[in-house]
């Protein structure tokens, strides 16, 4: 697993995604499943992503605000 929708990424996916190289399978848990499945509801219910990005901000960039917790906008 190397993470879907940049959005609905756990933080632990996603500092697992950008320490590891491509070709490096991520093991998804239940309490990342539950992260992205929250971020989902929270982005439905709000019309607001979890993490607040620019979308002209590279993938990985994004994954790194994702992964603090913090934002690139």
């Amino acid at each position: 697993y190397r993470g879907a929708l940049t959005h609905t990424t756990a933080p632990e996916i996603a500092a697992a995604i950008l320490s590891t190289s491509d070709d490096t399978h991520i093991q998804a848990h239940p309490a990342s499943d539950i992260w992205g499945l929250g971020a989902s509801l929270f982005w439905c219910w709000t019309g607001h992503r979890p993490v607040p990005y620019d979308d002209a901000t590279a993938r990985p960039e994004k994954l790194a605000a994702i992964a603090k917790g913090t934002t690139t906008a």
